[in-house]
């Protein structure tokens, strides 16, 4: 992935903003990082997300019950099981709770690839 070649900004002394023409070294290492890592973190989420939606399935929870376990609405699950909404960790961790699966234990398997 080729780094940008120019940018929109400009720099306080010797120190550049993001978004200047400069194309150094780091400048190009940044843009080169910042695309796998958000692409393992997207990939990670929604693996976890997958594994969520199994383990609910599987414990026998409908989306709506599982609302009414978290004081939410049938939506509010439907929307971070379809992805149109992201769960927080502390959510994350509720809707564990809620379905009776181990949050570490889910996550871990989602790392592993499970």
């Amino acid at each position: 992935m080729p780094a940008p070649e120019s940018r929109v900004g400009g720099s306080i002394g010797n120190t550049p903003i993001w978004g200047t023409l400069n194309s150094g070294p780091i400048e190009v290492l940044v843009h080169r990082l910042a695309h796998p890592v958000s692409s393992i973190r997207s990939d990670l989420y929604r693996r976890t997300i997958e594994l969520l939606v199994q383990a609910r399935k599987d414990a026998g929870v409908t989306q709506v019950e599982l609302g009414k376990r978290l004081g939410q609405r049938q939506t509010f699950v439907s929307k971070f099981e379809l992805g149109e909404r992201r769960l927080d960790v502390a959510e994350f961790v509720t809707v564990c709770h809620a379905i009776g699966v181990d949050a570490c234990g889910l996550i871990k398997r989602a790392e592993d690839g499970a």
